[in-house]
């Protein structure tokens, strides 16, 4: 059965600089580190030492640095895929530049290891070579100019671009290595960032002061890159739908209207499968809100908990029905009539110069302590709220019936 083969991932080709006890030393700590990232570690040994990694890590991929093409029986010398992969090995190297295969060496080897499930890591030493070794389909591809390896220089940019470009024109399903002078986390990071599907070091990682800690920090360094480029990717098809739905409202009483409905009808027509919905009253005397249904109503047939909420507001922000001074609202002033005698539609709001129309200070109040807006999930397509949780619009405003508008948004992919 193949090994599934992910990206992002990170190789740690530690050659034939380390074995035995100091090999599995570093083998450990990446192992820990592939558990704590959860990022796909590619862990390379000699073919003694492949049972030995087996059998004292959990996480990582044991790697083969080569193979022949055989089968068991005749073949003295040669490297048997079957040993390798019994010994513990599920991933294998193929024409590294300092263990190059010829063309039908290379092939016959990756016919063998996807007849053992075993991912198989080509190398190749431009980009030409990559493009032509595609054609194979490994499931790796190693992209490396062979002047770079051991140096610490990293290929610049437009390589890791082109390269990554090259070879998914020609096989979109192989994954994109880049390895050649990594040395450093923000040599990881940045291949990734460019395009790459992972990446991996061997003199970046022995080299450095603490081996241990370069693994862990290649590899967050990894998944920090691969998540920068899916936030990305989100805020890109990040999709909004707006709705704007009337309403009317009755006056003499706050009008309680449930607009449930309507915003489950924008979300399904908004397309999005996850994300938010924000519900908006865009008037000043009017507020959204999210509240249980309840099957009792009042003779008037307002809701008990909206009866309720009615009468607690009533105690601290009772009905406006003075002019001021009087009363115990200093709003409106004079000021504030001289600007609605201008407004084009003053008869609206002050019919036959009728001051009283204005008297909804408590309105204003009781909207400002609800608030104007509320937010709700989106989930699989549809409003992410309980059964019995209703969205409720109310105008507070109880001088005269008026058409209102709500305003839906809702926004995710």
């Amino acid at each position: 059965m193949m090994t599934q083969v992910n990206s992002p991932f990170l190789i740690v080709n530690v050659k034939s600089y380390l074995y035995d006890e100091e090999l599995l030393k570093l083998a450990r700590a990446a192992d820990e580190v592939a558990e704590d990232t959860g990022l796909p570690i590619y862990f390379t040994c000699s073919y003694a030492d492949l049972r030995l990694l087996k059998e004292h890590t959990r996480n990582l991929i044991i790697t083969a640095q080569s193979m022949d093409s055989l089968y068991p029986g005749r073949g003295m010398g040669h490297v048997l895929p079957d040993a390798l992969r019994a010994a513990g090995a599920s991933a294998v190297f193929l024409n590294h530049a300092e263990n190059p295969k010829t063309v039908s060496g290379l092939y016959a080897a990756i016919k063998r290891a996807k007849e053992l499930g075993m991912t198989t890591i080509v190398c190749a030493d431009s980009t030409v070579e990559a493009k032509a070794l595609a054609c194979m389909d490994p499931d790796i591809l190693l992209a490396e100019p062979t002047d770079l390896i051991g140096t610490g220089t990293a290929a610049d940019d437009s390589y890791v671009v082109e390269t990554v470009k090259g070879i998914k024109e020609v096989n979109p399903h192989v994954l994109v290595m880049i390895g050649s002078g990594i040395s450093t986390a923000d040599d990881c990071y940045n291949v990734i960032r460019l395009g790459a599907d992972g990446t991996g070091a061997t003199s970046g990682i022995l080299k450095a002061p603490s081996p241990e800690l370069r693994v862990r920090e290649m590899a967050e360094a990894i998944v920090r890159a691969q998540q920068e480029k899916k936030d990305s990717k989100r805020r890109k098809k990040m999709a909004v739908y707006r709705e704007t739905i009337g309403l009317m409202s009755h006056g003499r009483t706050p009008s309680y209207i449930n607009i449930t409905p309507q915003v489950k009808e924008a979300v399904a027509k908004s397309g999005i499968k996850e994300g938010i919905v924000t519900v908006i009253s865009p008037h000043t005397t009017c507020s959204v809100f999210f509240e249980e249904f309840v099957h009792d109503v009042t003779e008037d047939g307002t809701e008990y908990l909206q009866a309720d909420l009615d009468h607690v507001l009533q105690k601290i922000i009772p009905n406006q029905t003075k002019l001021p001074p009087e009363g115990e609202y200093m709003y409106p002033g004079q000021a504030h009539f001289d600007a609605v005698a201008q407004w084009p539609d003053v008869e609206f709001y002050l019919p036959g110069g009728d001051k009283t129309q204005l008297l909804n200070g408590d309105a204003h109040l009781k909207a400002t302590i609800l608030g104007s807006s509320q937010v709700f999930p989106v989930e699989e397509g549809k409003l992410g709220v309980g059964v019995t949780g209703y969205i409720y619009f109310v105008d507070f405003d109880r001088m005269r019936a008026r058409s209102r508008k709500c305003k839906i948004v809702v926004m995710g992919e």
